[in-house]
């Protein structure tokens, strides 16, 4: 029989899958979709784990998330004001 092990889904690994996938768009950012149709298997385990990576990468403040109205699609940006390279300590920093 073949053992396969599931890939290891934490909301720390998401939220560097999310920064990584801001950067790469750099100023015109992603829509929440494409971060829930990232290519793996769209399970409510990894729904969860991407809203939770979201709400804790705004909490810190490393992302911005907008709608322009209220049927809108919801658009995620990198927060320039707390980039790594802004000179804040990196500990602080995802």
């Amino acid at each position: 029989s073949l053992d396969i092990a599931p890939d290891e889904l934490t909301v720390r690994g998401k939220m560097t899958a999310i920064i990584e996938m801001l950067d790469m768009a750099a100023t015109e950012g992603v829509t929440l979709m494409s971060l829930l149709d990232d290519g793996s298997a769209c399970t409510r385990r990894t729904i969860v784990v991407t809203f939770l990576a979201l709400l804790e990468l705004a909490r810190i403040r490393l992302i911005k998330l907008m709608q322009a109205g209220g049927s809108e699609t919801i658009r995620v940006f990198r927060n320039e004001d707390n980039r790594a390279d802004s000179g804040e300590p990196k500990e602080n920093l995802l």
